[in-house]
């Protein structure tokens, strides 16, 4: 028993996560993080954790965010609905030409790790998280542009916060 993720993913071969005393999964740790169930494991297993945008599609597949700033393709199976989009920080990359997909944003802070540079950038009133190369050379106050492809996007239900099988 433990309340340190890291520990738990590091040592365990099943992780069960509660949350208030009820179960919300079980499994191997990279099941819990490749797959989790609902936003509370998604945010709770990984270090930095997840990131979260709540919004829409449409018809089209396009997701919009309710701050409008934020902006994705998604699978034929989400075509109108509301959900929330997980994004887990290494799954942001920075986008070299301005597109319309993604997140434009501005650098707040960016912690070097020497392998690695952790990007903490804000769009409109959304905060984000990104793993990065230890080459990108940003600093806050920088605008950048980001972006995440499909198959690196976790879909949750708005209403329920369980994950869409898509």
């Amino acid at each position: 028993v433990t309340h340190d993720q890291i520990e738990a993913m590091t040592m365990a071969d099943r992780i069960a996560v509660l949350d208030n005393g009820v179960l919300q999964q079980i499994g191997e740790p990279m099941d819990l993080y490749d797959r989790p169930a609902n936003t509370f494991v998604a945010g709770f297993i990984g270090s930095p954790g997840m990131n979260f945008v709540a919004g829409s599609t449409d018809r089209s597949g396009t997701f919009t965010s309710i701050s409008g700033g934020v902006s994705f393709r998604v699978p034929d199976g989400l075509a109108a609905a509301e959900v929330i989009i997980g994004i887990r920080p290494e799954g942001i990359g920075l986008q070299e030409a301005s597109g319309t997909s993604g997140v434009k944003g501005v650098v707040q802070t960016v912690e070097r790790m020497g392998n690695e540079s952790i990007i903490y950038f804000k769009n409109s009133d959304q905060q984000f998280t990104a793993r990065v190369s230890a080459t990108v050379n940003l600093s806050g106050g920088d605008a950048a542009s980001f972006f995440s492809q499909n198959e690196k996007l976790h879909f949750f239900d708005s209403q329920t916060v369980d994950r869409v099988k898509v």
